[in-house]
């Protein structure tokens, strides 16, 4: 909370080099909405605000930019200002990656980042002991929500390849 503008040009910067890295700032939403008061949320200095204008100080001129250049290539102003994220998702669909059995698909990236380091089981214990810990439960929400955002992003996605689970390999090895 003590500089959420920062946080969103920070998360925005993430959002602009690295598609997936921009579900980050989804995380930071929800971690604003869960520690902060119904009353700071709707107030004029409420940080989610701050972060929501940092975030789209960088957006805005990336979105204009995208209308301006592919509005001759596109049928509408949606697809010339969205075309980066809309020819991210036909990469996200590809199905030459895909994995093809509902329960493997599911567990995709748990089931291979412990099978290439076992040490990171200890994750699974770090979490349930930090969960029943209730000073420490803040913080570990403060790390839990972006992993699972993450998990849910990346397992959601037809394309599934473990180099990107770099993304999202720090908060397991935390826990760990």
């Amino acid at each position: 909370k003590k500089s959420p503008f920062v946080i969103g040009l920070v998360a925005s910067s993430a959002f602009l080099f690295k598609f997936p890295a921009g579900v980050l700032f989804l995380a930071i939403v929800i971690l604003y909405a869960l520690q902060s008061e119904e009353k700071e949320l709707l107030s004029k200095k409420s940080p989610l605000l701050f972060a929501l204008a940092g975030f789209l100080l960088l957006q805005l001129p990336f979105f204009v930019f995208n209308y301006f250049f592919y509005r001759a290539q596109t049928s509408s102003w949606f697809d010339a200002v969205f075309r980066p994220l809309l020819l991210a998702k036909e990469h996200a669909q590809n199905q030459v990656n895909a994995v093809p059995e509902m329960l493997h698909n599911l567990f995709y990236y748990p089931w291979e980042i412990f099978l290439n380091n076992p040490l990171l089981c200890f994750s699974l214990v770090g979490v349930f002991f930090l969960l029943f810990q209730k000073e420490e439960r803040k913080k570990t929400m403060g790390l839990l929500i972006p992993l699972g955002i993450f998990l849910i992003y990346f397992t959601t996605i037809a394309n599934k390849q473990l180099r990107f689970a770099i993304l999202f390999l720090p908060f397991i090895a935390i826990f760990a």
